[in-house]
């Protein structure tokens, strides 16, 4: 304390004789009525520049929850100095048509959620644009990242939900992309290319999409735990291919990336399409070689540890054996199709690939016996057929427990889903799936997720228990019944709908996990629902091209929310009531509202 108060005195002394000039951790404030901001500035409403900000020798412009930032063209310039743009523990910030130079870092987001950064350029920085720490929900599109002196984009640990789109990443010294460790990773349509020593540079990364990209420049690097992403209809212009590395760490364990999938797309200039360096059980599909035609792959053993199960193209370390038809008298096995009545009479166990493949009017009934993968591709896959009815499994380890897509008239009921890391995905206009009295446990990602326009969807009397993400996630789904599940143990949110309309969710008792609705979710009843810690989030959603669109219209009548310390968090959402609703620890301050992006939530009614 008496060191302290030593400290400051002669700080004091020092400014006042001019021998130190001290610069404060903070500057001012700008905002839409002093839109001449200046270095070291924080942005407290939405602006648009009209000068640059330049010569900033600390912090460049820090910004709070919810504003909107537009440079308007204007730079923001640095003398080799902190972070030009800091978004550090906020929430819904935009960042857009901006230029960004001369910093260690020149966007820079930490602890924080739901931003924007969108059309700017991010030049001759250290890094470009940095993203961790705690930070979720972030969107970086159609921004030009180019010329920085160690990476163009940083993705930390800590960093839940990226999604990456439209972006030029281009010349970026020692790496176009590197990505430790996020989880929900999207890298769609960008163009990453130039002198750099990587394009991209993956370690333990699972779990993400790769898909519509083109990479000009160095290799793409898959390195240690990274497993189970998915790497689609990309185009590899360069002399680089993709090396999948197995290495030691420090402490002496083996680590290497697995069951990854490369899917459709080009290699043209590659002379080695593909290293496996210790890596196993990956997967390369239809992919159109150049240069590499000849030998596509190079398998090496690393530390001791072969590469086994790789399967690219006809050449392949160790490829799969052909599969069969079963039913009837016919006992299954892994990767084989099933049809009429089928009664497993023995547990299917490692599947490489598919468990089975289920044809039009099969009946699968596991008699309690487990179908288990290595993390591999679908347990289970259904795609275009119809009167499909599966119960009594264990369905443990695939990527996909059950995958549903373009069929109709499907009865899923009475199964154990464990340790998948989806456990039943609904997609591609199917109609009429029904989900009903099943147990899902420690899925990785989501336990039931469903999208694209599917009709007659019921999630009824399951239970759902620690699962990563959201236990259940619809997006443009319309008209669902959502009813009497159970939800347990961690997860982000017990449910959550994204430009869903007219869906009824009533009697399901939510233990852990809220309800989170987003973007374009209108018409949605929520109706005698039992939530004992968390509440109900309303959360707008900007697209790069288009509008906002937000959660209006919704109900939410009778149940109870117990231990919920925040009921109702509105984001720019209006026109929502909420009828009859026990309140508990939250029934002093029942809504907390925010605006966002000028978006102010109006009209949403609380009737006791």
């Amino acid at each position: 304390m008496y060191a302290r108060a030593i400290f400051r005195s002669l700080i004091l002394v020092f400014l006042l004789i001019g021998h130190v000039r001290v610069p404060l951790a903070e500057g001012a404030t700008c905002n839409s009525e002093r839109n001449t901001c200046r270095c070291g500035d924080t942005v407290t409403e939405s602006v648009v520049l009209d000068a640059d900000v330049e010569g900033c020798s600390d912090v460049g412009l820090r910004l709070r929850d919810g504003v909107t930032l537009d440079c308007n063209g204007h730079t923001i310039r640095g003398r080799s100095s902190r972070e030009g743009i800091l978004l550090q523990g906020i929430d819904g910030a935009r960042v857009r048509n901006c230029i960004v130079e001369g910093f260690r870092f020149g966007i820079r987001v930490r602890a924080g959620r739901s931003h924007l950064i969108s059309g700017n350029t991010v030049q001759e920085n250290r890094r470009g644009v940095s993203i961790g720490e705690e930070t979720e929900d972030i969107r970086i599109e159609g921004n030009t990242i180019r010329k920085n002196r160690d990476v163009g984009l940083l993705v930390n640990p800590g960093t839940v939900s990226v999604h990456v789109s439209g972006n030029q990443i281009l010349e970026n010294n020692r790496r176009n992309l590197d990505i430790r460790s996020p989880v929900e990773l999207v890298l769609d349509r960008n163009t990453v290319g130039g002198r750099s020593s990587y394009d991209m540079r993956f370690l333990n990364v699972s779990d993400a999409l790769v898909r519509a990209n083109e990479f000009s420049g160095g290799r793409i690097q898959i390195r240690y735990d990274s497993d189970r992403n998915e790497f689609v209809d990309n185009v590899l212009l360069g002399r680089g291919g993709f090396d999948f590395r197995g290495e030691k760490t420090r402490e002496g364990e083996f680590k290497a990336p697995d069951h990854n999938l490369i899917r459709g797309g080009k290699i043209l200039a590659a002379r080695r399409c593909f290293r496996f360096s210790g890596a196993s059980h990956n997967i390369v599909e239809d992919v159109e070689f150049g240069a590499c035609a000849g030998r596509p792959a190079d398998f090496r053993s690393v530390s001791g540890n072969a590469p086994v199960g790789n399967v690219v193209e006809g050449s392949a370390s160790q490829t799969v054996p052909g599969v069969g038809l079963c039913g009837g008298d016919v006992e299954c096995s892994c990767g084989d199709s099933a049809s009429g009545t089928v009664r497993l009479t023995k547990d299917l166990v490692g599947c490489s690939r598919v468990g089975l493949k289920l044809a039009k009017g099969t009946t699968l009934d596991c008699q309690g016996k487990k179908i288990s993968g290595r993390k591999s591709d679908e347990g289970l896959r259904i795609r275009d057929a119809e009167q499909v009815r599966i119960r009594n499994c264990i369905i443990e380890n695939f990527e996909i427990g059950i995958q549903v897509r373009a069929s109709r008239s499907i009865l899923i009921e009475d199964n154990e889903f464990l340790l998948n890391r989806k456990g039943v995905t609904v997609s591609g206009g199917s109609t009429d799936v029904s989900i009903d009295g099943n147990i899902f446990e420690s899925s990785s990602d989501r336990a039931v997720a469903g999208e694209n326009g599917v009709d007659g969807f019921e999630i009824k009397r399951n239970v759902f228990r620690n699962t990563r993400k959201n236990h259940i996630d619809l997006e443009n789904i319309d008209g669902a019944l959502i009813r009497q599940n159970v939800f347990d143990g961690d997860s982000r949110s017990s449910l959550r709908l994204v430009d869903s309309k007219d869906n009824l969710v009533r009697d399901n008792v939510l233990v852990e996990g809220g309800i989170e609705l987003r973007g374009g979710s209108t018409g949605n009843r929520f109706l005698e629902n039992l939530l004992h810690e968390d509440g109900f989030r309303f959360d707008g959603i900007e697209e790069r091209s288009g509008p906002w669109r937000f959660p209006d219209g919704n109900r939410v009548e009778g149940g109870a929310l117990i231990g919920a310390r925040r009921c109702f968090y509105i984001r720019g959402a209006s026109g929502n009531v909420f009828k009859a609703v026990e309140l508990g620890e939250c029934r002093d301050r029942p809504f907390e509202f925010k605006s966002v992006d000028g978006h102010v939530p109006t009209d949403n009614v609380l009737i006791d």
